[in-house]
């Protein structure tokens, strides 16, 4: 059986896969989902073109995506708008 989780509990830490070559691979971003700031570094949640699954990728990795990041804040800024009225 499962206990509780007793004193402070961290959030995850996202570590940074990365195999020889991958810094010249290019992925193609079908939307940013969500983010999340980890130890003073931002995460978001990615969508890939083709992929079924998403992964959090820290903001160096969407240096060729920064659009799609400015679309999920654009949307997410809408999104908070239409609470507001």
């Amino acid at each position: 059986m499962l206990e509780p989780a007793h004193g402070n509990i961290k959030p995850p830490v996202y570590k940074m896969e990365m195999y020889r070559g991958q810094e010249e691979d290019k992925w193609d971003v079908q939307r940013v989902i969500n983010y999340e700031e980890v130890d003073n570094q931002l995460w978001y949640k990615v969508k890939w073109v083709g992929y079924k699954k998403t992964t959090w990728e820290p903001k160096e990795n969407l240096k060729n995506a920064i659009k799609k990041v400015e679309e999920y804040y654009k949307k997410a800024g809408q999104a908070i708008g239409k609470r507001k009225n």
